[in-house]
């Protein structure tokens, strides 16, 4: 028995001496929120170093959509237990309407836990507009989508109950082959109008569904305050 717990005292010490003592973890990525007509943001990402020795002068990157890199350094040293940000020097410059997932990681020298070094952020970028408008779907119309379990889709529908668009070839429908997920709680969202200078502001558009009879549906709403709060239009 005493041989044993020898044993195990010394696999457990050679565990705790693999352990990284070098460890920077990139704990968000802030000061990016989604909105109407966003032309450039500020990319800042916030770093902490959780190892056991002081860190300095690391890498830090992101990248946008899967695409090319921007890279940086974080100046000075980081103590251990030490918190910081930093600021990507350059504005990013929004192309286009859309959803732009940002990824950002950063890298030191003698960090081999790579689990933290990561983190995501997911800006919506939506069209802004005034007066009146007319989208058919037939090209992605800037609209955007989220929830759990969402199964939002655009393109041409090819399922059992809808089969064709109003205006061929595409639309928005949840599963463009199929039914919508279990336990579903999605949204599609427009871009944002300026309605100020209509006397009776109007919505119409074409519609087709099946629910499961007493369980699903689904609301039409609006926002006045950039998405913070919605309401159900004509309640």
């Amino acid at each position: 028995m005493k041989k044993l717990f020898t044993m195990l005292v010394a696999a457990f010490g050679f565990l705790l001496g693999a352990n990284a003592q070098t460890d920077l973890a990139l704990t968000s990525i802030d000061t990016m929120t989604s909105g109407c007509g966003l032309t450039t943001q500020i990319v800042r990402v916030n770093f902490s170093n959780v190892g056991t020795t002081v860190i300095t002068g690391p890498s830090v990157s992101y990248r946008v959509n899967g695409g090319a890199a921007v890279n940086g350094t974080i100046a000075g040293a980081i103590p251990v237990g030490g918190t910081g940000s930093f600021n990507f020097p350059s504005a990013y410059v929004f192309p286009s309407t859309g959803t732009f997932v940002f990824e950002a990681w950063v890298r030191a020298t003698g960090d081999n836990n790579t689990l933290n070094d990561t983190s995501f952020r997911t800006v919506i970028n939506l069209s802004s507009k005034t007066g009146g408008d007319t989208l058919n779907f037939d090209v992605n119309s800037s609209l955007a989508s989220g929830g759990t379990n969402n199964s939002w889709a655009h393109g041409a529908p090819a399922g059992t109950i809808i089969t064709t668009a109003p205006s061929s070839p595409n639309i928005w429908v949840t599963n463009l082959t199929g039914d919508y997920n279990s336990n579903e709680d999605s949204w599609i969202q427009t871009g944002c109008y300026d309605l100020s200078g209509l006397s009776q502001p109007m919505v119409r558009f074409d519609l087709n569904y099946r629910t499961e009879n007493s369980y699903d549906g689904a609301v039409l709403e609006a926002s006045t305050d950039g998405g913070s709060t919605w309401a159900a239009v004509g309640a």
